[in-house]
């Protein structure tokens, strides 16, 4: 697992299981008096449950989960007896120690104390507190699929074509001058790389493989040429270029080079399983990686068939 997923899975499952929120409640519990306020917890912990049972159990939010041990924690008779010993406390009028005398309540406090300062070590010392960085719209994460290492051959291919897909989209929108640098190299089973450029071509980058992923997705590509049709027409990138030639600023036969040139880039990318990181996660991993290997072979056989 890539230690950007690793990070973002952390902080997604402190938010879905409502950790932030018990372990508040849970030392706001005033110390040597009665806690009948902790009843307030039982509709927490419920809830938290509930957010686990959905999570997918071949996910990897299950796959940290598990090595915490959480599969035990939140089975029904652990869950049961935390709840039982928060109705007894509450009915006798305990004092807070009490709820900590219980086993399962001790275990889920320490849980969900550990899952909260996890995700903190993980974006302090993982990415110095850049992650936010990260999410600026000056950049774009793209999610490079791979059952093994890669070749280092293949890594400088990708980063050729994308180096000349940016700088394509460049001139089209006279950012020429603009700085490309990569933010991110985040190898796991599969790579996180991210690019940072400007808002404005980050922004072009993605509608550019949002539409031919979403083509992709309807099972449309190649019954006619992409480079053909008109689908891309309404991308800023491609307006930008008909504009170009309207105002004379370029010939016809530049603009059908630009656009043919960004499109193949972006194909070229796709048959090397490269794609937005945020695309990616639309679709369940094993859907991503049959389509793209479905363009793959379609393309190649459109190839030899040329």
């Amino acid at each position: 697992m890539q230690k950007l997923d690793y990070t973002e899975n952390l902080r997604e499952l402190t938010t879905e299981l409502k950790c932030i929120e018990i372990i508040n409640l849970i030392n706001n519990l005033p110390v040597g008096q009665q806690v009948p306020q902790a009843k307030s917890l039982t509709p927490l912990i419920i809830q938290s449950k509930s957010n686990f049972d959905k999570i997918i159990s071949n996910s990897p939010k299950f796959e940290i989960l598990k090595a915490l041990g959480a599969d035990l924690l939140y089975s029904e008779d652990r869950i049961g007896n935390i709840i039982n010993g928060i109705v007894n406390a509450t009915l006798q009028s305990h004092q807070k120690i009490h709820l900590f005398l219980v086993p399962a309540f001790l275990d889920f406090y320490t849980f969900h104390n550990s899952l909260l300062n996890a995700a903190l070590l993980s974006e302090i010392v993982l990415f110095k507190n850049y992650l936010p960085q990260l999410h600026n719209e000056d950049t774009i994460i793209f999610r490079v699929l791979s059952s093994k290492e890669l070749e280092l051959s293949k890594y400088a291919k990708i980063l050729l074509l994308l180096r000349e897909l940016i700088e394509a989209v460049q001139r089209v929108l006279n950012e020429e001058n603009q700085t490309i640098t990569v933010s991110l190299l985040d190898s796991g089973s599969d790579t996180n790389l991210g690019v940072k450029s400007t808002v404005e071509v980050t922004k072009s980058l993605f509608q550019i493989f949002k539409e031919v992923w979403d083509w992709l997705l309807n099972r449309k590509f190649y019954k006619n040429k992409l480079r053909n049709s008109g689908l891309m027409d309404n991308l800023n990138v491609m307006i930008a270029i008909q504009e170009a030639k309207e105002k004379g600023v370029i010939d016809e036969e530049t603009a059908r080079i630009y656009r043919e040139s960004i499109i193949i880039k972006t194909e070229d990318l796709l048959e090397l399983n490269v794609v937005p990181k945020e695309l990616y996660e639309l679709k369940t991993e094993n859907d991503t990686r049959n389509l793209l290997n479905e363009f793959s072979e379609v393309k190649l056989l459109e190839n030899k068939n040329n």
